[in-house]
């Protein structure tokens, strides 16, 4: 795994796997130094802090996921805490990529979820859908969603001027923190299932929100996820998707194989 110096000295340099079942993944454990994982978990605390909204808002963790049981902050600007906007970096981006194997366009989006104790499960999805982009990309060549200047889910610009680009999720990555102490029977956990019919109780591999872990992998047609009820405790996590070029998705899975929104 090639890894930018900057990257190499926050990380605790343990082994990151790789697994096949039911999908091709990543798992790793202890990823970051704990200093800097101490600084992202007290950044997630920050945000924490804002309290939780029950509309869209911006910079707190709001319920603006229709559907999902979770509030959530999406976007790493100038309004959340240094230690998270390096999720939104050039090396780290570069790390994931790299990590996945996929062709990234730079495109990123994300965020942070915070799921109260008791939060429903939710329904078993592959992640494969599109997303549009306002085309402005930054001096290190990332192109972040920018919701103020177009909707990522529509492709509506919402300013004059906007030129967007549609282009479909390749790699998704699952950061833990701000989790306690995680034990079994607490819930939480992130399945991985084999179809995407499967039961939410039966996955077939169970991720669990220990702190300072993480879950990568691509983004295809089968990568059939979700949510598992926290019964025992509040989950918190850092959410980020790399996208790929539609067409190139197109040419290898089929234009029926891309998701809709809607069915999410």
């Amino acid at each position: 795994m090639n890894v930018q110096p900057q990257v190499a000295a926050l990380l605790q340099h343990r082994q990151w796997m790789r697994f096949t079942d039911p999908f091709p993944h990543i798992y790793a454990a202890d990823v970051f130094r704990p200093d800097v994982h101490f600084a992202i978990e007290k950044g997630m605390n920050e945000v924490l802090a804002r309290g939780l909204s029950e509309t869209p808002a911006t910079g707190r963790l709001s319920r603006s996921m229709p559907g999902y049981d979770a509030y959530g902050c999406g976007g790493f600007g100038n309004d959340m805490p240094a230690a998270l906007q390096f999720f939104f970096s050039r090396p780290w981006h570069d790390l994931l990529a790299g990590a996945c194997g996929v062709l990234s366009t730079g495109h990123i989006q994300g965020g942070l979820h915070h799921h109260r104790v008791g939060s429903a499960s939710g329904q078993v999805h592959n992640d494969f859908v599109p997303g549009w982009f306002a085309d402005q990309p930054r001096d290190d060549g990332l192109i972040p969603g920018r919701a103020e200047l177009c909707d990522y889910k529509t492709g509506r610009r919402l300013a004059d001027g906007v030129q967007t680009r549609r282009v479909v999720r390749a790699a998704s990555m699952i950061y833990f923190a701000g989790n306690g102490t995680w034990s079994a029977g607490d819930g939480g956990s992130t399945g991985l299932y084999r179809r995407g019919a499967d039961p939410i109780d039966a996955p077939a591999v169970e991720i669990p929100p220990v702190n300072n872990s993480l879950l990568l992998f691509e983004i295809t047609p089968f990568s059939f996820h979700t949510f598992i009820s926290n019964v025992g405790r509040e989950r918190n996590s850092v959410i980020l998707f790399l996208h790929a070029d539609l067409d190139a998705a197109v040419a290898r899975w089929g234009e029926n194989r891309i998701g809709r929104w809607e069915s999410l």
